[in-house]
């Protein structure tokens, strides 16, 4: 299973690229859900200094149909020390946010 970083913040993230990919990877048996909770219950584990907030999107598609899906989002906080990174495992989308407290 391939991850691609389809976006990413500027800042620099409170974990690495290496972790999350390695984190999904070695649990991609799991249903979505179940991986986007691990993923935040081990980025908890990684930062004291962050709130998480990790969104995914499935995109279930049927073959007949062209499938065109645009996503964006405005945020109000501290460039310095927030930010998110998208990534892409075949048609899951998951979006991991950072805030700092």
């Amino acid at each position: 299973m391939s991850v691609i970083i389809s976006s990413k913040y500027e800042n620099q993230p409170p974990f690495t690229t290496e972790f999350i990919e390695s984190l999904i990877n070695d649990n991609k048996q799991l249903e979505p859900k179940e991986l986007v909770t691990l993923i935040g219950e081990k980025l908890e584990l990684k930062s004291s200094k962050h709130k998480f907030i990790i969104q995914y999107t499935l995109i279930e598609k049927d073959d007949d149909i062209n499938l065109s899906i645009n996503s964006d989002f405005v945020s109000i906080w501290d460039d310095s020390k927030d930010g998110c990174i998208t990534l892409q495992i075949n048609l899951l989308i998951i979006t991991i946010y950072w805030l700092s407290i």
